[in-house]
């Protein structure tokens, strides 16, 4: 989106961006990660905002009239999906006020409550072995406090932040901020801010994300990460 708004040029390249764009999100959309929704929806949000800006500045109307159209293209492909989801949703909080935290919502706040107490456990220094974080939810369940769905998903804490303070101590906590901060501050130092939206935009979707996956424990998702930010920064280079 944000290539798509940038290029001053209409060509055949911005037609492949825009359907690269529409293809991926509709892919998104049609997942159940309501994690990477919200980062994604936030991202088109600036991204939109950005290109209207832009093409006011610019007084391009033909992208003034893309984003309406992308837009458009967009909320009707994911209407049913969106819809659904808010009432699952719904229904996942109706059943937690209830006591029943089967519900992906709930085993994502067991799994958070219970990886805290096992942090807490360690004086929010130390990482905690394997077998110690096992046996630990093992308890939780035999006491009535977890569920089984939530021992069954223990080895994943569903957030990346606990996760690498769980297992890597909080040496590990900083040391995955400061993967995702600091090329960051480096962009905006060498850049600017105006010159480093892309960057920025790549390292919000994945602290966002972070907050219910774990996206730089996967590899594929980690490789992506770095070329991601690897690209943006040539990308700028070029620019200068």
């Amino acid at each position: 989106m944000y290539l798509f708004f940038k290029e001053k040029d209409w060509k055949f390249n911005k037609f492949i961006l825009f359907s690269g764009n529409l293809f991926c999100l509709y892919i998104i959309i049609r997942t159940e990660s309501r994690g990477v929704w919200v980062a994604v929806a936030l991202m088109m949000i600036v991204a939109v905002l950005y290109g209207i800006k832009t093409a006011l500045k610019c007084k391009s109307y033909k992208q003034i009239s893309g984003v309406f159209v992308f837009t458009i293209i967009l909320g009707v492909l994911a209407a049913s999906s969106i819809s659904q989801r808010i009432d699952t949703t719904l229904q996942e909080l109706t059943k937690i006020e209830q006591g029943l935290n089967n519900t992906s919502i709930g085993v994502r706040l067991e799994l958070w409550r219970t990886s805290y107490q096992l942090i807490e456990n360690n004086n929010f220094i130390l990482p905690a072995k394997e077998t110690d974080i096992h046996d630990f939810f093992k308890q939780k369940l035999a006491d009535k406090k977890i569920t089984k769905a939530t021992l069954d998903f223990s080895p994943n804490a569903h957030n990346q932040y606990i996760n690498s303070w769980l297992r890597s101590g909080l040496i590990g906590l900083f040391a995955t901020l400061f993967l995702l901060i600091y090329p960051s501050i480096i962009v905006i130092k060498e850049y600017g801010f105006n010159s480093s939206i892309l960057p920025l935009m790549i390292v919000t979707i994945i602290l966002i994300c972070g907050l219910t996956e774990l996206p730089l424990t996967q590899i594929s998702a980690y490789q992506a990460f770095l070329m991601s930010m690897l690209g943006s920064i040539i990308m700028l280079e070029q620019k200068e």
